[in-house]
């Protein structure tokens, strides 16, 4: 279904959030590398339908619609996600684990309606999730931020940061490494 939103969209509004649901049971309870690929996958297509290559007849609008359904659970996906790359658990995910957070910001920044309210939702979802994520980093505030801005700009450095993020929570690299990330530098 995930690869066909069309059909999500043109069906009641309540299989988003059952597919979005068990998408993160699975992010909450799966640790095999590939069925959570699958799942990180669909929570990209959810975000960011125009990432498949679809026939759409409707101009868009059953993706701004199933964009809108997802975004019900924002907070929930974007802590899940986080947190599987917190635990450890994402080390070998870290590009999936990209894809997946830089789907959910661009799905919000790109949104066709996108007035400034659905991009500080996200924003919000970030800010509150890191810390819960990440208790041990000090600088939250400037990590989320920064994670928000290069997703924006769909910066290859998000990659990067998520990665440093990663050795940080392995406990191989210290919060100062992400200094790098600053708006300044």
């Amino acid at each position: 279904l995930v690869f066909a939103p069309h059909l999500l969209t043109s069906s009641t509004s309540g299989v988003v959030s059952q597919v979005l649901g068990l998408a993160c049971v699975c992010l909450q309870q799966c640790r095999e590398r590939e069925p959570l690929r699958a799942v990180l996958r669909a929570v990209q297509g959810l975000f960011l339908p125009t990432s498949f290559k679809t026939q759409r007849s409707d101009g868009g609008k059953g993706e701004e619609e199933l964009l809108l359904q997802s975004c019900r659970q924002g907070s929930q996906v974007v802590f899940l996600l986080l947190a599987l790359l917190a635990c450890g658990g994402g080390e070998l995910l870290v590009p999936n684990l990209a894809d997946s957070l830089q789907a959910v910001i661009t799905g919000c920044h790109t949104h066709r309606g996108c007035d400034s309210s659905l991009m500080a939702e996200c924003r919000s979802w970030f800010h509150s999730a890191l810390p819960a994520a990440f208790p041990r980093i000090i600088q939250c505030e400037r990590v989320a931020s920064a994670l928000m801005r290069l997703g924006e700009r769909r910066d290859r450095r998000l990659r990067s940061l998520v990665q440093d993020l990663a050795k940080i929570a392995a406990g191989e690299l210290t919060e100062d490494s992400l200094l790098a990330y600053d708006e300044d530098t």
